[in-house]
């Protein structure tokens, strides 16, 4: 598991510092949430989650991530802050959410489950809330970082924090939002992406996270695959086709299909093909 997340994380990693700026399209890997810093340990500080976006409702009220420490310390993880996102204010939201264990330490290159749930939706109207939260992951320097500082003269060890942040979408009597896919478009004169399917939210306002496909619709080969998280404030946005993973071109015959859960449930909600 940790050597998974590791390589996701690093592919991901790659992949965002190169289009990053080049289009506004939410598709990712379920890729973690990383913090990596310079500590005064020899092998430095590496933690990560992975997962930073989750969704609950009526039915799944609760999920699961892995805590990771990539780090040659242990670390301590807990629930810093909860913040309830609603009409453009945020106010304390830890009333409606569960995170067990509520501190959690991870010893060194290892991995622990961690379980955040849903409670008390009964308080809220229906509608889509979003929570922010916090997660700070705690690693003191160890004997050898104390040895050096004692050698140099430095009397103040300071603890290094990085906090990583959960998005948690609670869906509360309403159903699933869905969405639309449009044909395939070409851009024969972009030298990166053969071309892209644009999606468009089917309820305006609310999120939409689930999983995608585009498949050789001849083959049905699995070309790429990920992620589409479209922000309650994003309603339209496209599903690009990197050329290096479409080799056949625009001779190729290309099908998007679309879950409303990530990962996949069930059969795709929808499915366009350019054929």
């Amino acid at each position: 598991m940790l050597s998974q997340i590791s390589s996701a994380f690093t592919a991901e990693n790659r992949r965002i510092s190169s289009s990053l700026f080049v289009f506004p399209v939410l598709l990712t890997l379920a890729a973690p949430a990383h913090a990596e810093l310079a500590s005064t340990t020899p092998k430095g500080l590496s933690v990560a989650l992975s997962d930073n976006v989750l969704v609950l409702n009526d039915t799944d009220r609760s999920a699961s991530l892995e805590l990771v420490n990539l780090g040659s310390l242990p670390t301590e993880f807990a629930l810093q802050s909860v913040k309830l996102v609603m009409n453009a204010k945020t106010q304390d939201g830890s009333e409606f959410i569960r995170w067990a264990p509520q501190r959690a330490k991870v010893p060194a290159n290892q991995t622990m489950p961690m379980r955040i749930s849903a409670r008390q939706l009964d308080k809220l109207p229906p509608g889509e809330y979003m929570l922010k939260l916090n997660v700070s992951a705690l690693t003191r320097p160890g004997p050898e970082a104390k040895a050096a500082e004692k050698a140099q003269g430095v009397a103040v060890t300071i603890p290094i924090m990085p906090v990583l942040p959960v998005t948690v979408y609670l869906r509360h009597g309403i159903d699933t939002p869905g969405i639309r896919a449009q044909k395939l478009v070409y851009t024969p004169k972009d030298r990166e992406y053969l071309g892209y399917f644009p999606v468009t939210k089917t309820v305006p306002g609310q999120s939409f996270v689930g999983q995608i496909q585009v498949i050789n619709q001849v083959t049905g080969d699995v070309l790429s695959s990920g992620r589409l998280h479209l922000r309650p404030t994003t309603n339209e946005s496209v599903v690009r086709m990197p050329r290096g993973k479409f080799t056949a071109g625009a001779a190729g015959t290309y099908c998007l299909k679309i879950w409303d859960h990530f990962p996949a449930k069930g059969n795709p909600i929808q499915e366009q093909c350019n054929g």
